[in-house]
């Protein structure tokens, strides 16, 4: 199984697919996911990147992942990108 859940927190051991913004990305690492009652409808999705996100035109391009909506914050070595609405 892909998915180990503990509390309201996912971790998809090997990859996960995810829809943003009518959008699919296949993130091919493993990733931790925050969830409130359904761990498919996630509020926050933590990936490890080694090299920074390059800005576009509409949001940030993520090495591995690809072109997403977001705002860019980084706070004490870590980035946060929060997705436009």
């Amino acid at each position: 199984m892909n998915v180990k859940l503990n509390g309201n927190k996912a971790l998809h051991k090997t990859f996960l697919s995810v829809g943003i913004h009518n959008k699919t990305y296949m993130i091919n690492q493993p990733v931790l996911a925050s969830f409130e009652e359904d761990f498919k409808n996630m509020t926050k999705v933590h990936i490890k990147i080694n090299k920074k996100p390059k800005e576009t035109n509409n949001g940030w391009n993520v090495l591995g992942v690809g072109d997403i909506e977001a705002e860019y914050e980084e706070v004490e070595g870590s980035i946060f990108l929060y997705l436009k609405s």
